[in-house]
C-alpha cells in the first residue's frame, strides 16, 4: 500500500510539474495516450486524472488538451449518456482556443446527433464542411449519416 502510495504521489507531482510554458502538444505522451479497441474503466479515469493534474495556465494548443478530456469521456458515454454534457464542455472550450478544430466540431455535430438536436447537428456540420473543404480524407457517408432525419 505505501508503494502503491509513493507511486501516485509520485506521478502526481510529475505531472504538475510540466510547466506553464509548456506546449500541450510536446507533452501530450506523457499524460493521454489513447488506444484503439477496448480500454478498461480505470484507464479513461486514470487518463482524466494526469489530464486534471496539469497545471494548463499559459500552456499551449490548449486545444488539444481539452479535446482530449472529451475525447477521454466519450469513452465513458456508453456506461453513462450524462456524460455527453461533459463531452460537449470539454469540445466548446477546445473550440475557444482554436474555433476551426475540426474534431472538437465532428464531436459537437455527433454528441447532438445522440442528443436528438437537428438544429445543433447541422450548424456543426456545416462549420464541419467549411473547414474541411477540399479535403480528401473527409468521409461524406458519415456527414450524410449524422445529417440523417435532419432538415437542413
Amino acid at each position: 500500500m505505501e508503494t502503491l502510495l509513493l507511486l501516485v504521489i509520485s506521478l502526481s507531482s510529475s505531472m504538475v510539474a510540466i510547466s506553464q510554458k509548456s506546449d500541450y502538444l510536446k507533452v501530450r505522451s506523457k499524460v493521454y495516450n489513447p488506444t484503439c479497441g477496448t480500454v478498461s474503466k480505470e484507464d479513461i479515469h486514470g487518463a482524466i486524472q494526469r489530464l486534471h493534474a496539469l497545471d494548463t495556465a499559459g500552456m499551449k494548443n490548449l486545444y488539444a488538451y481539452y479535446e482530449d478530456l472529451g475525447t477521454s469521456h466519450w469513452m465513458l458515454v456508453n456506461k453513462n449518456p450524462a456524460q455527453l454534457d461533459t463531452v460537449i464542455m470539454y469540445n466548446l472550450k477546445a473550440l475557444s482556443h482554436k474555433p476551426n478544430a475540426t474534431k472538437a466540431i465532428w464531436n459537437m455535430a455527433f454528441a447532438y446527433k445522440l442528443k436528438d438536436d437537428c438544429k445543433k447537428v447541422v450548424e456543426y456540420i456545416n462549420q464541419y464542411k467549411e473547414h474541411t473543404s477540399g479535403k480528401d480524407w473527409v468521409d461524406h457517408t458519415q456527414i450524410n449519416n449524422l445529417l440523417a432525419n435532419c432538415e437542413p
